[in-house]
């Protein structure tokens, strides 16, 4: 797997993350008491952080430059 198709996957299963979470969210606001939204929020995040670190572990097994697209990902923007 290229480290282009490794950035890809990890971007599309995250907007698919991401997706839930809102909707989780949505959810929580709506009614506090749903356990089940408040697991599903907790759920997503343990998710996309692990999804991240596979699919680090992926993009690393050629070495550190390969590892950088996706510690650019991982890094908070200094844009607006």
């Amino acid at each position: 797997m290229s480290e282009d198709d490794i950035v890809k996957d990890f971007l599309f299963e995250s907007y698919e993350n991401l997706d839930r979470l809102d909707r989780d969210l949505v959810g929580l606001e709506k009614n506090p008491q749903d356990g089940d939204a408040l697991a599903g929020v907790f759920r997503t995040i343990h998710t996309i952080k692990h999804l991240r670190l596979f699919r680090f572990q992926q993009a690393t097994k050629g070495g550190a430059r390969r590892r950088e697209p996706l510690d650019a990902l991982a890094r908070p923007s200094a844009d607006p």
